[in-house]
């Protein structure tokens, strides 16, 4: 089986984290986002991936993609795409040579403890040349199924309804890629619209959900950043870690993660996750933070908010409600 990390988006609502880093890097627990999804991927069995960069992050991606399969023992390669991302579907369509089997899919944005391994017995079971991980709602959902298959995709700006979010993560087989056409597109107008367009009675054989009720994220903000940070510090988010690629850290418990060669003597840990290589002044105080690996912070307080070498991102707050688009406060540290 082959995996497919989608990680070249723009991440525009991540802004400025994003200014700093390709959102697929971003770090939960000092570990990127990627690595965590090739982590996934070898553990349901995969053993060749591709992940897709978008223009000059490819540099970055590459870095960590090198780091990460050696680690993992996972043939990893990258796909590069132009500075104006081809979009979810238009990637796979680019690897379309390569994607000769069943493949498994993940976006780099999404923290969740999805089993891929159930997730592809279930596909197998049912047969069908798609299967999804859908997340029940109550509001704002993706896609309507009936009896594990999609009858209905739905457009959320016309209408908003029960139904089931994407997760961001699937299973497909190679004849999917008939609906991909050339150029930018997207896996929800070609490949699901097209599963369900084509599909018989009651959306059977066309697109299956695989239904997931336990923890699972969208990245898709500074907000969601910082929680799913502090979700997985406290053992709320995905079990268990993957190898570490810069060596054991030197604290993780439920108040704080400190990584290898990390500086925070004197200072005050209250839930806050700091990178390797951080450095922060004796005195201050860390409530509900992050701080990025290379990052030096000087004497303060901060709470609710991500540090990183280049500011201190405010996020004011990390609730599961509406934040406002791109209004971030931000300061440089030094």
């Amino acid at each position: 089986m082959i995996g497919v990390v989608l990680g070249a988006g723009r991440g525009e609502r991540m802004y400025p984290l994003s200014a700093e880093r390709p959102k697929a890097l971003l770090p939960t627990l000092d570990l990127p986002q990627l690595t965590w999804a090739l982590a996934g991927l070898k553990a349901a069995g995969v053993r060749r991936a591709w992940v897709n960069a978008r223009g000059a992050d490819g540099e970055g991606v590459a870095r960590e993609v090198g780091r990460a399969a050696a680690v993992l023992e996972l043939d990893v390669q990258v796909s590069p795409e132009p500075e104006e991302p081809l979009g979810t579907a238009g990637a796979l369509g680019r690897l379309s040579a390569e994607l000769d089997e069943t493949f498994l899919l993940v976006n780099a944005d999404v923290a969740s403890s999805v089993p891929f391994g159930r997730l592809v017995e279930a596909h197998r079971a049912a047969g069908g040349p798609a299967t999804l991980v859908g997340i029940p709602t109550a509001d704002r959902a993706d896609l309507v199924a009936e009896e594990g298959w999609v009858v209905e995709l739905v457009d959320r700006s016309r209408r908003n309804g029960a139904g089931h979010v994407y997760a961001g993560i699937g299973v497909f087989e190679p004849s999917v890629l008939r609906y991909v056409p050339d150029g930018v597109s997207h896996l929800f107008d070609t490949v699901m619209g097209g599963l369900v367009r084509d599909a018989g009675a009651g959306g059977k054989g066309g697109l299956a959900v695989f239904e997931w009720t336990g923890y699972w994220r969208d990245l898709a903000d500074p907000a969601a950043y910082l929680r799913v940070n502090l979700e997985a510090l406290s053992g709320v988010g995905p079990p268990g870690r993957p190898p570490a690629l810069q060596g054991p850290p030197q604290r993780c418990d439920a108040l704080a993660y400190v990584g290898p060669g990390a500086e925070v003597e004197g200072v005050d840990l209250a839930c806050a996750v700091v990178g390797a290589g951080a450095r922060i002044e004796p005195g201050t105080r860390l409530e509900r933070c992050v701080v990025w690996d290379g990052a030096r912070v000087d004497r303060g307080t901060f709470a609710d908010a991500v540090l990183t070498p280049g500011a201190v991102v405010a996020v004011g707050g990390t609730g599961s409600g509406p934040v406002a688009r791109n209004n971030w406060p931000s300061r440089r540290i030094r």
